[in-house]
């Protein structure tokens, strides 16, 4: 992965070539929610096949906001938005899913403690999704960030 950095106050573009592993992707996307410097988006490659795309409910070349980031015993999870509001999430986790991934658990975990739940987070554009499919299916992390008094728009581009 690579970090790249936008100072918007002068919009010169810092480029920091970082090859992350996943791990040290995932603790800086939990560092940013940590210590609140950032807002963090994810985008979709322009060129996702039409079978990913009726297979996910994602929308190509689309970007979602990360609402929020935790880990749930083994699994990393993120909550996104489609600011659309529509064309939910259809993979792993989806509110649809019926498999026995949603466990007591995992529900608790992720405070969400009825179905009603989901279906509101689905009208809303809302999901759940674990970090292995976010980095199947998403091409980028932006992570906007403020420093002292200058912001930064951080774009950690995956090469998956």
């Amino acid at each position: 992965m690579y970090i790249r950095c936008l100072d918007t106050t002068t919009l010169v573009p810092n480029t920091l070539d970082h090859r992350q592993s996943e791990e040290r992707a995932w603790e800086r996307l939990v560092s940013a929610f940590k210590y609140g410097d950032c807002l963090v988006t994810i985008s979709t490659s322009s060129d996702m096949s039409k079978e990913d795309e009726d297979a996910t409910g994602l929308v190509p070349g689309h970007a979602y906001s990360v609402l929020d980031v935790r880990e749930a015993g083994i699994l990393k999870m993120l909550q996104v938005k489609n600011p659309w509001s529509r064309r939910p999430w259809k993979g792993r986790f989806s509110s649809k899913d019926k498999t026995c991934r949603w466990t007591e658990g995992l529900r608790k975990a992720l405070s969400l403690s009825s179905q009603k739940q989901f279906e509101a987070m689905e009208k809303n554009g809302v999901f759940w999704i674990e970090f292995g499919d976010v980095r199947k299916y998403f091409k980028s992390f932006f992570l906007n960030c403020m420093y002292c008094l200058n912001i930064y728009a951080c774009s950690i581009a995956s090469l998956f």
